[in-house]
């Protein structure tokens, strides 16, 4: 989340330069061991999850489905999970 100290505004390229991919990495390192299938590109899980949030945010009176949020986790675990792993 970006909080702005000062009341200039700042251009929008400055916006979209900020990620949370690398907050997203560190916590698939903190995960404990066994957790997190080593052959699952981060960088492809973090897309699915920003593809989730947007479509939630930004098409939520297109789709009308109301499913909670929980679902959009439960499938990013899933996607994370070894396929012997934990259940």
């Amino acid at each position: 989340m970006h909080s702005q100290t000062s009341n200039t505004p700042r251009p929008p390229e400055m916006l979209l330069r900020m990620s949370a991919r690398p907050q997203f990495q560190d916590i698939l390192r903190a995960a404990p061991a066994g957790t997190v299938d080593p052959a699952v590109d981060p960088d492809d899980v973090f897309d699915m999850l920003l593809g989730a949030v947007l479509t939630r945010t930004l098409l939520a009176t297109v789709t009308a489905r109301n499913r909670p949020v929980e679902r959009t986790v439960d499938m990013i675990l899933r996607m994370l999970r070894p396929l012997d792993g934990p259940a």
